[in-house]
């Protein structure tokens, strides 16, 4: 159990019961589009990809630009591949997994059109993010990247071979509705991390997550998924 999770978890159960890490939401939109006859594709998995041996899939692949330096599970086939010309033939895949991913896409029409061209009719795709209207995301573009890229390693522990540059040019609602003409939004929410790895930053956004519920402003919390269907 990692570093303050118990103590985290005690303060969430008395503020905010109905609390739930990004992960945990990630993972069960994942687990409700689970079949044994479908095809999964991990897209960025990086070295922790969110695709598990317990999925049920006829077929899971993890995927990145380059291979990781410390292992996926080897239940899993890894294949390198580039977003912009997936080594897949069309109609195959019934489900896209994109997690912090597409804000590292500098051309996201490119990638969508890759996507939509693998993913069966009625395939899906989930997307999980920055949000670009959350204040806790658009001030540090302000700081240098390389600046930006200690604060992410220090924070989230994100091996450097993790860190990407980013732009952002899809991390926001109607710029995901502009890309995606093709795609139907089966599902949209805005999610604020609480990462406990250290006391003082759960503190920080556990208490931005309360004041953007209790002033109805959950566009502004730090991260948003998005679940899309091809029609």
């Amino acid at each position: 159990m990692p570093a303050n999770e118990n103590w985290a978890r005690k303060i969430i159960r008395v503020w905010d019961p109905d609390y739930r890490p990004r992960w945990e939401i990630f993972d069960s939109l994942l687990q409700s589009l689970q079949g044994e006859n479908k095809i999964c594709l991990e897209i960025g998995s990086g070295s922790s990809g969110a695709l598990e041996p317990a999925h049920t899939f006829k077929l899971k692949i993890h995927s990145d630009l380059t291979s990781p330096s410390r292992s996926l599970s080897a239940e899993i086939p890894f294949i390198q591949m580039n977003t912009y010309n997936l080594p897949i033939k069309n109609s195959r895949v019934d489900l896209i997994l994109l997690r912090f991913v597409v804000e590292h896409l500098a051309e996201p029409q490119r990638a969508f059109s890759e996507f939509k061209r693998i993913l069966k009719t009625d395939g899906h795709l989930i997307i999980l993010t920055t949000n670009l209207s959350s204040p806790l995301i658009f001030l540090p573009k302000i700081l240098p990247y390389p600046l930006r890229k200690k604060v992410i390693q220090h924070l989230f522990k994100v091996p450097d071979e993790d860190i990407f540059p980013t732009y952002h040019r899809i991390n926001r609602k109607r710029k995901v509705k502009n890309l995606a003409p093709d795609f139907q939004i089966m599902k949209w929410d805005y999610l604020q991390d609480a990462n406990w790895l250290h006391r003082w930053w759960f503190i920080i956004f556990f208490l931005w997550h309360l004041l953007t519920k209790w002033l109805h402003v959950k566009f502004l919390r730090s991260n948003f998924i998005v679940l899309l269907k091809k029609i």
